[in-house]
């Protein structure tokens, strides 16, 4: 048990983090959203199960779906964590085809019905259901005080959004009290301003019965907590604190960013609220005579002989002389060739950038069809892929992954454009 904290008793967490959000295009091409390296040292998950130890929860199922494998080799036995315990601990659940079963979860709640006896012989009074793919710290003893205080069926934390980004959750509207009036599912336009933060606290009883009524609900959120409205027993807890949900790519980039401001809203400094993860073994940064760098994170095993601005880099980032970085975020192992440029970039593990390669370069008038998502001049690169020599890349392009050299054609890879990989995948 973590310092300082008391074990909540007879509470469990279900854990969603099999999802995969097509906003990310290449970047989760072989990985589920949550584990997405964040912050040059941590996967998104890691935010999830560190506010679970940290507010005394000790048991979380992971419900996974799609590409688990980088998921459960980062999760393993929940050690990092304090998971790795003889009661309670982490769990995954996944999908498998079975006797009066789809198999594959179909939604939210079809994933708990699907895993039914796991919440009935967990004996909880109370069950935490949380979207694993948001980054914040949150203190969950206090939503379950919350609840506990309003004898609620049902209490579904909010925060505050902006109007621009009402469209993207939903949006809850609620009394002085707190109890919920009514849930509008990614409205078009919404008077309301607050946003549904994918966490769920549930009355244990209430949820079984619910579960077990044999209607098949297949979304939490619209067949299960939205029903239950007129009965008054749905509240919302008010979450004051940063918070984003980085299913975007551009959530992903701003949210890293916002890291290397003077006085980030998310403090990964703060010894009261650590956020744990898998370490890797790495030696110390190593700065080459020359090397400047400027306004950035950077972690164990990074090698810098070039210049780096504004940046995040993961371990194992190597930039070699005259090779210059800026407002980028370059994935673990990525190399940055002699004389490079990278220019508002997300690069994924492992991707090499050739000798006097400039990549995000111009001005960025053109979007990606294929990927919308793309916005602000952002160009991102799939795991593996090796970008030719003295190739030019435009903005807002997407470059797959596993790419190799033979799969461009001519010098230029123009603004907007996405690159798919001709071949199978590199071993």
């Amino acid at each position: 048990m973590r310092a300082g904290r008391r074990v909540l008793k007879q509470i469990s967490a279900l854990i969603l983090a099999g999802g995969r959000d097509r906003d990310l295009g290449v970047l989760c091409k072989h990985r589920a959203t949550t584990a997405l390296p964040f912050g040059g040292r941590y996967r998104v998950i890691d935010f999830c199960l560190s506010n679970l130890v940290n507010s005394g929860v000790t048991t979380a199922w992971m419900l996974t779906q799609y590409a688990p494998a980088s998921l459960i080799d980062h999760i393993g036995i929940g050690r990092p964590w304090d998971l790795d315990r003889r009661e309670g601990g982490v769990l995954f659940l996944q999908p498998y085809v079975r006797r009066g079963s789809q198999g594959w979860y179909a939604g939210t709640a079809d994933a708990l019905v699907q895993n039914l006896s796991v919440i009935e012989e967990s004996q909880a009074k109370t069950i935490l259901v949380l979207s694993g793919d948001s980054v914040c710290k949150m203190d969950y003893s206090r939503v379950l005080a919350f609840h506990r205080s309003r004898e609620a069926a049902v209490t579904v934390a909010v925060t505050q959004v902006p109007a621009a980004e009402r469209r993207r959750f939903g949006i809850v509207t609620a009394d002085p009290d707190g109890r919920a009036v009514s849930i509008q599912e990614k409205p078009d336009d919404a008077s309301g301003h607050l946003a549904f933060m994918g966490v769920y606290a549930f009355d244990c009883e209430f949820l079984v019965n619910r579960l077990k009524r044999g209607d098949n609900p297949v979304n939490l959120l619209l067949d299960v907590v939205i029903p239950e409205l007129p009965a008054g027993r749905v509240y919302a807890y008010l979450f004051r604190d940063y918070w984003e949900d980085i299913g975007h790519v551009m959530a992903l980039y701003r949210a890293n960013r916002e890291l290397l401001s003077a006085k980030p809203r998310l403090d990964l400094f703060d010894r009261s609220w650590i956020i744990y993860t898998k370490s890797e073994e790495a030696p110390p940064v190593q700065f080459s005579a020359g090397a400047e760098v400027r306004g950035s994170l950077l972690a164990n095993g990074c090698r810098v002989a070039g210049t780096v601005v504004d940046s995040i880099l993961f371990p194992g980032v190597t930039v070699e002389p005259g090779a210059v970085v800026r407002d980028s975020i370059l994935f673990p192992g990525v190399t940055v060739g002699r004389g490079a440029r990278m220019d508002r970039v997300i690069a994924d593990k492992e991707v090499h950038v050739g000798a006097e390669a400039r990549v995000g370069e111009g001005e960025g008038l053109v979007a990606n069809r294929e990927l919308p998502a793309l916005q602000e001049g952002l160009t991102i690169i799939g795991k593996n892929a090796l970008i030719p020599a003295k190739l030019i890349v435009g903005r807002h392009c997407q470059i797959d992954t596993d790419v190799e050299e033979s799969d461009f054609s001519g010098k230029q890879l123009a603004d907007g454009t996405t690159l798919l990989r001709r071949g199978p995948a590199r071993v």
